[in-house]
């Protein structure tokens, strides 16, 4: 240091941060690598000039990637490197170099975001690895559209479902949306719920525990202690597990929370009783509000992101497969405890005779018999290629799911359970209903979301610096 600034040899600072010339494909970096007053040009263009004194740095040439064009022509706002004809390089102060504008730290900062809240959030089409994912997590991060902010108590993970516009399978009559949204890639988790309980069920008012949560064997769990008021939750056994007994009112509990930000407080409006619904106790019947962001999927929704893949990229020929695992003959799912071999197998009950290692009974014990202390869940996952079109898991067992179709008095449940006994409940034909307050071994959820209108403007904002990018 000296005169209490950061001093950085030019030489050396080539060598750590890019080369002095730059190309089309670094083009960016080499513009934030070298002073701005070295260089002139187009970003594409190897057009660098180089003043004079750089020719006497040892090896400029070899550093050098490119034949750049140089002038001899002198800088006169440049400092000289010393006596002609030396080697020693002249050190710059750090501060001559590029600085970081505020235009810099706010991209950083949305980037930084995108990258901590792990999400897949591309809404365009169906790509597994492209820009527009980390473009969309970008843009809805910038946006404030994402609960997971540094300050979340949990992250959601989701996948896109593009190709909106898409027609409806015509066997059902369901599937079509017009629109492009995130569903969660997994079911909602034990860690997840027990993080949201410990958030907004201190004082447990409108009952988003179950006791069963802590005391069933075969779905446990999370378990509670202290008194109303100071209640506490915490996980028992695998927290991957997908959580059970919960009702359509807690489920939409859940996306209210986070919808508004993850807040901690009482279970009133702000926390959970306004948001993507708005709730009135455990009764009547709540349709998702305009302006939501995360909310339970229609049943459109859900059953678009399990069974459709269009024909023209791998479908059936129909655009829809009879189970949620892409698979190629819509032959039976097979009942195993998780695999990562098997892209065509599930948690759910089912005995084919065989003694051939799966369709035994219970998907994790692989016996009919049930056992009163044995644990049926899989943890979300397991089957790891057994995913659908767009990236889902465990449609089609684990845990039965709430959507948000009004079936008479009740609210839809899709997919297949743990429990289910036939093949038929996992397939695109399984279609059933339970009042909003019931609770089950076997109930649970997946959230979905979409941004708002409104940030329409920051997503082509984010296309127009994708595309700057790959210039």
């Amino acid at each position: 240091r000296a005169r209490g600034e950061e001093l950085i040899s030019y030489d050396k600072l080539s060598i750590l941060r890019g080369h002095c010339c730059f190309s089309a494909s670094r083009a960016q970096a080499s513009v934030e690598a070298c002073d701005p007053r070295l260089w002139t040009g187009e970003v594409g263009k190897c057009s660098q000039k180089v003043s004079e004194w750089e020719r006497w740095q040892t090896g400029w040439r070899e550093r050098c990637p490119q034949r750049a064009r140089w002038s001899a022509r002198r800088r006169p706002d440049l400092p000289r490197p010393g006596a002609k004809g030396t080697n020693a390089p002249y050190r710059l102060p750090f501060s001559a170099y590029r600085q970081e504008t505020p235009i810099d730290r706010k991209l950083k900062l949305w980037f930084n975001r995108a990258r901590q809240t792990k999400l897949r959030t591309e809404l365009f089409r169906p790509m597994k690895s492209s820009a527009l994912h980390k473009l969309l997590a970008l843009t809805l991060t910038a946006s404030g559209l994402l609960a997971q902010t540094a300050f979340a108590l949990i992250t959601i993970e989701t996948v896109p479902v593009g190709n909106a516009g898409n027609t409806a399978d015509p066997t059902t009559g369901y599937g079509a949306v017009g629109y492009d949204y995130g569903i969660g890639k997994y079911e909602v988790t034990l860690n997840q719920y027990n993080e949201f309980l410990n958030a907004v069920a201190k004082t447990d008012t409108y009952g988003l525990y179950n006791t069963q949560m802590g005391a069933l064997a075969s779905i446990m769990g999370i378990s509670r202690s202290g008194t109303s008021g100071s209640f506490t939750y915490s996980v028992i056994g695998s927290g991957n597990h997908p959580v059970t007994y919960v009702s359509w009112y807690d489920s939409a509990r859940f996306v209210n929370w986070l919808h508004n930000g993850q807040p901690v407080g009482l279970q009133a409006a702000g926390t959970t009783e306004t948001g993507a619904y708005t709730l009135t106790g455990n009764t009547g019947i709540s349709l998702r509000n305009s302006g939501w962001v995360y909310g339970l999927p229609s049943e459109n929704e859900w059953y678009k992101a399990a069974y459709h893949q269009p024909w023209d990229l791998g479908g059936d020929s129909d655009n829809y497969w009879l189970y949620p695992m892409a698979n190629n003959n819509n032959a039976i799912p097979r009942s195993r405890n998780g695999s990562t071999s098997d892209n065509l197998s599930a948690n759910y009950w089912w005995d084919d005779g065989i003694a051939n290692g799966f369709n035994g009974g219970y998907a994790v014990t692989g016996v009919r018999g049930f056992s009163s202390s044995q644990n049926y869940l899989a943890d979300v996952g397991a089957f790891s290629l057994a995913d659908s079109f767009y990236g889902t898991f465990d449609q089609a067992g684990n845990a039965m799911e709430w959507n948000d179709a009004i079936i008479g008095s009740g609210r839809g449940l899709r997919g297949g359970a743990w429990n289910h006994v036939t093949y038929l409940a996992l397939s695109s034909g399984n279609r059933t209903s339970d009042g909003p307050g019931a609770e089950a071994n076997n109930y649970g959820f997946r959230i979905v979301m979409i941004p708002e209108p409104s940030v329409a403007g920051m997503i082509m904002l984010g296309m127009a610096l994708v595309a700057w990018k790959r210039k």
